[in-house]
């Protein structure tokens, strides 16, 4: 299968528009995240209301196209120091505008098609 340069742009600019509108924006209106303990994995919460936030792979655009090859994304997001591992440790305004700083600071004009099996 081969995922193209304008599919993997246009997901860059998908994923920064999900998270100033999905992440950023509620962080700015004075919404509160917490780490949830309940289950087997900790998961981000927003503690107004208990949902989760969509900070996870089922809402990333960029792991949508390139599903479990991490290694072929342009942004890597499994490294302990990550901009999405700083967020996930400490889903603080500046960690999110952060990670939206990662996703911009990708280079588009290096980015070309991936083939993966």
């Amino acid at each position: 299968m081969i995922i193209t340069k304008k599919e993997i742009i246009k997901a860059v600019n998908d994923s920064i528009k999900h998270w100033n509108k999905d992440i950023i924006k509620p962080l700015e209106m004075g919404k509160k995240i917490e780490l949830s303990s309940c289950g087997l994995w900790p998961i981000l919460e927003w503690k107004h209301n208990g949902m989760e936030v969509k900070a996870y792979a089922e809402y990333c655009p960029l792991c949508e196209i390139f599903d479990e090859h991490c290694d072929c994304c342009p942004l890597i997001c499994c490294d302990e120091d990550s901009p999405w591992a700083k967020f996930h440790d400490k889903p603080t305004l500046t960690n999110a505008r952060k990670m939206v700083k990662s996703l911009q600071k990708i280079d588009i004009t290096k980015i070309e098609d991936v083939e993966i099996s």
